[in-house]
């Protein structure tokens, strides 16, 4: 989940507070695997030589995106990547701390803190983990309503698919969705897009290290 310590900085809208429920819920948590990102003839030949191929708009209350990059790794390293949150700080530049403060199963709750550009900001994420098959899965993240974040609100997914076992090949995709007010549109498209691309590159990197 390395997209919303990427965000924050830019949608601070309230103080965290643990012990307080968070006040908006304006985005749609992914219910359902998300399909593939649809890629033309030539974004596919862009993503078999190692590009990111990424997608972002703008929406009537923030905007989304989606970035999909294939990994010389197996499913399992990339998930092993993933969910440790504790190395996030080690990993992701503008990671401060991070934490799992509950888990229920292959629910993972997440506190993490960031600093970008001397803002630092917490977020308290809901992350649940679906197998669809031994070689494709999901993770749908959102907020932990029952916290207050210092975003107005967000949402988002990963997507990992095996393509491959030997030699082993992943495709891995990012998606995600903001509702953000009072900002320029440079700065929605860095959230939706160039964000999303960091992400990929890290978890990309760790994998394949793995």
């Amino acid at each position: 989940m390395p997209a919303p310590a990427l965000l924050m900085p830019f949608v601070v809208a309230l103080a965290a507070d643990p012990n307080t429920p968070h006040p908006h819920k304006l985005v749609s948590p992914v219910d359902r695997v998300p399909p593939a990102l649809s890629l033309n003839a030539d974004e596919q030949a862009r993503l078999a030589k190692g590009e990111v191929i990424s997608r972002s708009q703008r929406t009537d209350q923030g905007g989304s995106g989606q970035a999909v990059q294939l990994v010389n790794a197996t499913a399992s390293s990339v998930w092993k990547v993933v969910l440790d949150y504790g190395k996030y700080p080690e990993r992701v530049d503008s990671v401060v701390s991070a934490k799992v403060y509950e888990r229920q199963g292959e629910v993972f709750f997440v506190d993490m803190k960031s600093s970008i550009l001397g803002f630092t900001t917490v977020l308290y994420s809901r992350n649940t983990v679906t197998h669809e098959s031994p070689t494709l899965g999901w993770l749908a993240w959102s907020l932990d309503y029952r916290r207050t974040s210092d975003v107005k609100d967000i949402a988002g997914y990963w997507r990992v698919e095996q393509l491959q076992a030997s030699p082993p090949l992943t495709r891995i995709e990012q998606g995600t969705e903001l509702a953000i007010s009072n900002v320029p549109g440079f700065v929605v498209s860095y959230l939706t897009k160039q964000s999303l691309v960091d992400g990929l590159a890290w978890v990309k990197a760790a994998a394949e290290t793995e």
